[in-house]
C-alpha cells in the first residue's frame, strides 16, 4: 500500500523522498533538496506534503509520517540509485562527519578499511538512545566493510555494546556472535561475552550468563584488567540469582587470578567508571567468599559506606546497597539503593543497572515501607512494559508484588502476579534459583492468607531441598520462621524440626541480627514447651528487631498465642495488641484478623472490627460491589459492564466512597476486600 502511494507521485517527488529516506536524520530539507539536484527549488516536495507522506519540522528536518513509507521510498530505487543518493549526501557541505561516514559506508560496494576506520572513529558520540542506535549502526557497517576479520570482530563487539545500551538486546546478541566465534583476541571475545552475559542475566538466565563468561575466563586470559573486573562483577550477579555453589567457587578462582589494581585504561566502554575497580572487586568477593560450606554473604565493609568521588558515588551506593541487602542490613540497603537509583535515573545510567529495582523492592517490603514499595513496583512495571529483555526484573517485581498483595489479603491479585511470573519463566531447569524460591515464598503467603496452612507448608518447604538444605544460599534463610509457623499450624512440627535445627546450626554463632531473630522465632514455634519461651523472648525483646516491623509483630503474635494457650492471658494481651497495631498500620489484614481473634480469646472485648466489618458496612450494597471489583484490578468500564451501569456512574460511586473509607487512591481499596 505504501509502495503504491510512493509510486503514484511525480518522478521528482519520488527522487526527493528516496534521498530523504537515505538520510541519517541529521540532514536538513535544504541539504536533501540540493543533493538530489534541485538546488533551492522545493516545489517537488509539495505532492508528498499535500498527501501527508512527510512533514517538515521547525528545524527543517524531513520526517516521514510512517516508518513503512520511508522503507517504501528507499526501496523504490535500485542499488545504483540508492548508492548515488548516499554519495550525493556524503558530498553535502557542513554535514556531520559521522553522517558523512555513514553515507560513504552505505555506498561502499565491498570491503574498504578506510571507510570502516572513519565509521569507527566517528562513532564515539555523546550517550543517549538515538546516538547509541546510530553508533551501533555505524559500527556494524564498519564491521561489514572490514577486510580483516580481527578488525571486523572488534567492531561487531563494540556494535553489540552500543546496541545493548540503546535498548535492543536481540540485535546486540546477534552482533556479539561473530566476536565470540571468530576473534583471536581474548579482550574482544571477553567484551562480547560481557555483553551477552549481561543480556542473558537480564532475561532471567543467570546460569547461562555465568557459563558465557566462564568460557572466556577459563581460556586465554584477557589482558584488559578493567574488562576482567567487569566480567567478574557480572558473573557475581549471575551466581547470586542461579544459587549454584560451584559457580561461586569458580568466581573465587578467577578473583585470585585477576589483577588487584588495574593500571591501564580499558579500550572498551564499560558499565563502571575506571575509579570503581576496587568496588567491583569487593562485590565479586562477597559472593566468592560464600563458596565455603555454610558461609553467607557479609554486609558491606565500612569503607564502602563512606562517600566517594562524584563520578563513583552512584555506583558505590548501588554496590553497597546490594551488599547490605544480601547481608541482611536492610536499613542500609534501603537508604543506599534508593539514592543510587535516583542518581542513576537522573543521569540516564539506570539502563545498565535495572536489576537494582529487585533488591530495593524486597528491602522495602521487609522494612515495612509499603507505600514507597508501591511506587517502586509501579516504576518496575513501567520499565518492563517499555524495555525489552528485562525478564529478571519483571519476575522479581511480580514475586514481590504477589507477596505484598498476599500479606494485604488480596489473594486474587497475588495469584495473578505469581501466574504472570511463572508464565515468564525461562529457568525451568533450575528450580531453586533465587526468583523461583521467592515465588515459592509468595505462594506460601497466598495460602496463609486463605488459612490453608497445609498448602502454605508445602510451598515454604519447597524453598529447601529434600534433605533440608537451603534451596538458595540467601533467600531460603529468610523463610525459616515461615516454614516453622506453617508446620506448627498444620501439625508437622516433628517433620520440620530437623530442618529447623539444621538451619540453626548453619547460621553459626554470629548470624546477622535479622536471621538470629528469625531463628529464635522458628525454634520457639517448633521447640518443646520447656524451651519455647526462652526463644520467644529472644525473638521479641531485642530492640534491633524494630527494623523489620512485620517480622517483629509476627514474633509478638506467636508469643501471645503461646501465652494465651499457657493460660497467661494478662501477659498475652499487650503482645497481641502491639502486633495488631503493626498489622493494621501496614494493612496486613490476614495477620490482623488472627491477632483480633486471639485478643478476643484472651478476653479483650473491645477489639476494633476489621475494615470489612467496620467501614464497609457503612456503604450501600452497590458501593460494596464496586469497591470489591475496583480492588480486584478492574477498570471503571469493566465494572460498569458487569453491573450494567455507565462508567460515569461507577466513577461517581468511587468518588463518594473514598472519603467514607478514608482513602485517596484506588489501590488502597484492597485492604477492605480481605
Amino acid at each position: 500500500m505504501f509502495a503504491d502511494q510512493v509510486a503514484a507521485l511525480p518522478p521528482d517527488t519520488r527522487k526527493l523522498l528516496a534521498y530523504a529516506a537515505a538520510g541519517t536524520g541529521q540532514e536538513t530539507v535544504d541539504m536533501i533538496t540540493a543533493a538530489a539536484g534541485f538546488a533551492i527549488d522545493f516545489a517537488g516536495w509539495e505532492p508528498a506534503r499535500a498527501g501527508r507522506l512527510v512533514e517538515f519540522t521547525d528545524d527543517r528536518r524531513v520526517v516521514f509520517t510512517s516508518a513503512l513509507l520511508r522503507t517504501a521510498a528507499y526501496a523504490g530505487g535500485d542499488y545504483g540509485e540508492q548508492r548515488a543518493a548516499h554519495l550525493a549526501l556524503a558530498a553535502t557541505p557542513d554535514l556531520d562527519a559521522g553522517a558523512r561516514a555513514w553515507h560513504l559506508g552505505s555506498a561502499a560496494s565491498g570491503p574498504d578499511e578506510t571507510i570502516a576506520a572513519v565509521l569507527e572513529d566517528t562513532s564515539t558520540r555523546p550517550t543517549g538512545r538515538v546516538s547509541e542506535l546510530q553508533r551501533a549502526r555505524a559500527l556494524q557497517r564498519a564491521a561489514e566493510l572490514s577486510p580483516d576479520r580481527a578488525d571486523a570482530a572488534r567492531r561487531y563487539a563494540l556494535a553489540a555494546g552500543a546496541a545493548n545500551y540503546a535498548g535492543d538486546p536481540a540485535w546486540a546478541l546477534s552482533l556479539a556472535e561473530v566476536p565470540l566465534r571468530e576473534s583471536p583476541d581474548p579482550d574482544v571475545s571477553g567484551y562480547a561475552a560481557l555483553i551477552r552475559a549481561s543480556i542473558l542475566l537480564q532475561r532471567g538466565r543467570p546460569s547461562d550468563a555465568f557459563i558465557v563468561i566462564g568460557d572466556v575466563l577459563d581460556g586465554k586470559w584477557p589482558s584488559d584488567a578493567h574488562l576482567v573486573l567487569a566480567m567478574l562483577y557480572s558473573a557475581a550477579g549471575a551466581s547470586y540469582y542461579s544459587g549454584i555453589r560451584v559457580q561461586r567457587q569458580d568466581l573465587r578462582r578467577w578473583l585470585d587470578m585477576a589483577v588487584a589494581t588495574p593500571v591501564s585504561p580499558s579500550r572498551f566502554p564499560l558499565p563502571f567508571p575506571a575509579d570503581a575497580a576496587e568496588l567491583q572487586r569487593a562485590y565479586a568477593t562477597m559472593y566468592a567468599d560464600t563458596a565455603v560450606a555454610d558461609s553467607r554473604p557479609a554486609p558491606p565493609h565500612g569503607r564502602w559506606l563512606e562517600p566517594q568521588s562524584p563520578a563513583v558515588e552512584p555506583y558505590r551506593q548501588l554496590v553497597a546497597g546490594v551488599m547490605a541487602f544480601v547481608g541482611e542490613d536492610t536499613v542500609v540497603a534501603a537508604r543506599e539503593l534508593n539514592s543510587a537509583i535516583e542518581r542513576l535515573s537522573a543521569g540516564g545510567g539506570l539502563r545498565g543497572f535495572t536489576f537494582a529495582l529487585a533488591p530495593l523492592s524486597w528491602t522495602l517490603l521487609d522494612t515495612g515501607q509499603w507505600t514507597t514499595l508501591e511506587t517502586v513496583l509501579d516504576q518496575a512495571s513501567a520499565l518492563c512494559a517499555v524495555a525489552r529483555g528485562v525478564t529478571l526484573v519483571e519476575r522479581e517485581a511480580l514475586a514481590c508484588l504477589a507477596r505484598l498483595r498476599a500479606m494485604q489479603g488480596d489473594v486474587a491479585a497475588a495469584t495473578r502476579a505469581v501466574r504472570r511470573a511463572r508464565d515468564l519463566s525461562v529457568t525451568s531447569g533450575q528450580p531453586m534459583c533465587a526468583t523461583e524460591v521467592n515465588l515459592s515464598s509468595a505462594a506460601g503467603w497466598i495460602a496463609l492468607a486463605t488459612g490453608d496452612f497445609d498448602e502454605a507448608y508445602r510451598r515454604f518447604r519447597a524453598m529447601f531441598t529434600a534433605d533440608g538444605q537451603p534451596g538458595h544460599f540467601v533467600v531460603s534463610y529468610r523463610a525459616v520462621a515461615d516454614v516453622a509457623w506453617a508446620a506448627a499450624r498444620s501439625g508437622r512440627v516433628d517433620e520440620i524440626a530437623p530442618l529447623i535445627s539444621m538451619m540453626s546450626r548453619r547460621l553459626g554463632s554470629k548470624p546477622p541480627v535479622r536471621l538470629r531473630l528469625l531463628r529464635h522465632q522458628a525454634l520457639a514455634l517448633t521447640a518443646e514447651t520447656s524451651q519455647a519461651e526462652r526463644h520467644y523472648k529472644l525473638a521479641v525483646f531485642d530492640p534491633a528487631g524494630e527494623q523489620w516491623p512485620l517480622e517483629r509483630a509476627r514474633a509478638r503474635l506467636h508469643y501471645g498465642e503461646w501465652l494465651r494457650r499457657a493460660r497467661r492471658p494478662a501477659e498475652a494481651k499487650p503482645l497481641l495488641a502491639a502486633a495488631l497495631d503493626v498489622f493494621e498500620r501496614l494493612g496486613a489484614e490476614p495477620l490482623a484478623a488472627i491477632a483480633r481473634s486471639e485478643l478476643r480469646a484472651a478476653g479483650v472485648t473491645n477489639v476494633a472490627p476489621g475494615p470489612v466489618d467496620g467501614a464497609m458496612l457503612a456503604l450501600t450494597a452497590q458501593e460494596r460491589q464496586i469497591v470489591v471489583l475496583a480492588a480486584s484490578g478492574l477498570t471503571n468500564r469493566e465494572i460498569a459492564e458487569r453491573l450494567t451501569l455507565s462508567p460515569r456512574t461507577v466513577a461517581s460511586h468511587l468518588y463518594h466512597v473514598y472519603p467514607k473509607l478514608g482513602v485517596s487512591r484506588r489501590h488502597e481499596l484492597r485492604q477492605f476486600t480481605s
